[in-house]
């Protein structure tokens, strides 16, 4: 039968604009020999549940959002392969990746692409595909995330990360690798699955 491709798609990921580009993708795809099908998240946690409940037979899973929805859908499903049409804040792992956000790249990508296996992390109970982050930064990150209810507004987003800094509760961190003694502490500490950490 026809490969199957579930759009994800995240309204309110970045500028608000990745569900104006869903009529588009779906017409490549079918011009493809595709059959998608497009799921749209209303809240945080969609997106995880929704690929938790894919079934297995799904050929692709195209994220439409940014790191953050890629996110989500990796905590819920890790066996069908996935790509993404950048249309988040920082879209790191797209960047990082070389994946652009046209129809002519996703085209490309169906024809020549290959599926590439990726490390996953965990912090926090939770995998991550792109970085996991704590001490200010981490704070800054989920004072973002959790008062996010729409599409970005940078002074907003600078507000909340000033609110963090302006409080100055910052605990040092101690880390270690490995699992042996501690090897120093700090106030930032990313662990990095990329080779960026901010888009280019």
């Amino acid at each position: 039968g026809m490969k199957r491709v579930q759009l994800i798609v995240n309204p309110i990921s970045g500028k608000g604009n990745g569900l104006a580009a869903v009529p588009a993708i779906e017409a490549r795809l079918r011009r493809l020999g595709y059959e998608p099908a497009t799921f749209v998240t209303r809240r945080r946690g969609d997106a995880r549940a929704f690929a938790a409940s894919l079934d297995p037979k799904t050929s692709l899973i195209l994220v439409i959002g940014g790191d953050g929805t890629l996110n989500e859908v990796i905590n819920g499903q890790t066996r069908i392969p996935l790509t993404i049409f950048p249309r988040g804040t920082g879209n790191a792992f797209a960047a990082d990746q070389g994946i652009r956000g046209n129809l002519d790249f996703l085209e490309t990508l169906l024809r020549t692409g290959s599926v590439q296996l990726f490390d996953l992390g965990e912090a926090g109970g939770k995998k991550f595909l792109n970085m996991a982050s704590c001490g200010i930064l981490g704070q800054i990150h989920r004072t973002f995330w959790e008062g996010r209810n729409g599409p970005d507004g940078i002074l907003r987003s600078l507000a909340r990360a000033f609110k963090v800094l302006w409080r100055r509760q910052f605990r040092p961190l101690t880390f270690s690798f490995g699992g042996g003694a501690p090897a120093r502490t700090a106030h930032i500490v990313v662990v990095g699955n990329t080779r960026t950490y901010a888009p280019r």
